[in-house]
């Protein structure tokens, strides 16, 4: 977002949309656990080893936190489309 003035930044920060900041060795973003960022087709294997390399990577550093539903951007894009797609709750897609 530093490529924004003060006055979109703000306006970015209070929309809708949820703000994460930014990827760096203790947080990454995923937008979902189904879709590949570059395909609307469910890859739901390749998306978990993604996700597990990820996982790892973590646990061999100093920790860190993995969003599922974030843009590389940054910004919230919700797991609607893999609740859909996997025919589950909230509460099932968690566990």
């Amino acid at each position: 977002m530093d490529n924004y003035s003060d006055d979109k930044q703000e306006e970015l920060l209070t929309s809708a949309e949820t703000y994460y900041g930014v990827e760096d060795q203790m947080q990454e973003f995923k937008s979902s656990i189904v879709f590949t960022p570059e395909s609307s087709l469910p890859d739901l294997e390749n998306q978990i080893a993604v996700i597990m390399k990820t996982v790892c990577g973590f646990l061999n550093a100093k920790g860190g936190t993995l969003w599922i539903g974030v843009l590389d951007t940054g910004f919230a894009s919700g797991i609607s489309s893999d609740l859909i797609e996997l025919d589950c709750n909230s509460d099932r897609y968690e566990r």
